[in-house]
């Protein structure tokens, strides 16, 4: 539980995005903090091209601001509990912060997303520097972050390797490449020998352009807000079904 937002380094008057699921799609909208309480934050009604965007009541949003301690990028899961207007005419949105994460340079979060790649292959020199290619690899994605990536693979492959992977982010994030080193490599199931499949691979992003790392990001946010908000709506069938 959220219960004192400025100890996060987090002030009246920041810059804030807000992530909204709607029909047409999942958008970011930029505003500011109006006014802090608690674990309560009140938003400058977001507007679209001049026009309110329209937020439900109990709608869980994302709130993405900037920390002032450490310049970390705070991800706010909260759910939308009133909205009102104040003079002159000015419409503002008041939040409930379920949980706080927190995105800094050194470190990214994770979340667990199997899936198949579009491509994903593996820098072979075993015929030496001048015939080295890029061998395709049988693995699949287990998770993801800005970071880097982790991979079930099927196929033997060492630490220090260079990895190349082509793949769709989710909730339509769109497609990312990059390529990393293997950094971690485990081995996976009782009767897994050393050094054979299936492995457990951690890759580490050396090579990925900035937007595809920005949308990445934010693609891993939306699947924790999510998972959030499928939380708090089984938490309110079970106390309905209770009462």
């Amino acid at each position: 539980m959220v219960e004192r937002l400025g100890a996060y380094g987090i002030k009246i008057g920041a810059a804030v995005e807000v992530g909204v699921e709607s029909p047409d799609g999942y958008r970011e909208y930029k505003t500011r903090i109006e006014d802090m309480e608690r674990d309560r934050l009140t938003l400058q009604m977001p507007t679209f091209r001049g026009a309110l965007v329209q937020i439900a009541m109990s709608e869980i949003v994302q709130v993405m601001v900037t920390s002032e301690q450490d310049q970390a990028t705070m991800f706010l899961n909260s759910e939308v509990v009133a909205r009102h207007r104040v003079p002159p005419g000015i419409w503002m949105l008041v939040v409930r912060v379920l949980e706080v994460g927190r995105q800094q340079s050194r470190g990214y979060f994770r979340v667990f997303f199997p899936s198949k790649a579009l491509e994903c292959s593996v820098w072979d020199m075993s015929s030496g520097r001048e015939d080295a290619y890029w061998k395709p690899l049988n693995a699949t994605i287990q998770d993801m972050g800005g970071g880097g990536i982790g991979l079930l693979s099927q196929d033997p492959i060492g630490e220090g390797a260079r990895v190349r992977v082509h793949f769709v982010l989710p909730y339509g994030g769109g497609l990312c490449r990059a390529s990393g080193e293997v950094k971690i490599i485990r081995e996976l199931g009782r009767d897994s020998r050393p050094g054979e499949p299936p492995l457990g691979v951690g890759i580490e992003f050396q090579e990925i352009p900035r937007s595809s790392r920005e949308r990445l990001i934010k693609a891993t946010h939306r699947f924790q807000a999510e998972e959030q908000r499928i939380k708090v709506d089984r938490q309110a069938n079970t106390v309905g079904a209770l009462g």
